[in-house]
């Protein structure tokens, strides 16, 4: 220690570590958020539910970067996943925010951003087909429940 200052005489920032290249100073890489997410696809199980679309249509509203969310939608009461997700969960008040951010350009935005796929966790491979599984596999970054 240097006298008075409580900063190492090794590295000056008081810390005890090394300044790292980002100069945060703690040593460590720092967290970007928005270079993290660049770009990834990712599949999101249990995000038809309140929390989870809280989840994803936050991280699209802060992150629209992502490549692709695969949305595991199970189809119910006649409809399809893709049906279900358009007459139940894009229409959700939980989006709203989303839809007020992008406006008359929100189903273009959802559409180019969350691809409902079927599925059931409840059944092996959360009931993923297996030619999907075959599409997605080596092709996504994060699976995220």
């Amino acid at each position: 220690m240097s006298a008075g200052n409580g900063k190492s005489a090794a590295n000056g920032n008081g810390n005890g570590h090394a300044a790292g290249k980002n100069g945060n100073g703690n040593g460590h890489a720092s967290l970007r958020p928005v270079e993290v997410l660049r770009g990834k696809k990712l599949v999101i199980i249990g995000g038809t539910g309140f929390l989870g679309k809280v989840f994803w249509a936050l991280l699209l509203s802060r992150y629209p970067v992502i490549s692709r969310i695969y949305l595991l939608v199970r189809p119910k009461r006649g409809e399809t996943a893709e049906q279900r997700f358009w007459s139940e969960i894009a229409t959700s008040e939980v989006l709203r925010p989303l839809r007020d951010e992008y406006g008359s350009g929100y189903e273009l935005f959802l559409r180019d951003k969350v691809t409902p796929v079927a599925g059931d966790v409840a059944q092996p491979f959360c009931g993923l087909d297996a030619p999907l599984r075959d599409d997605l596999r080596g092709e996504i970054d994060a699976v995220v429940n």
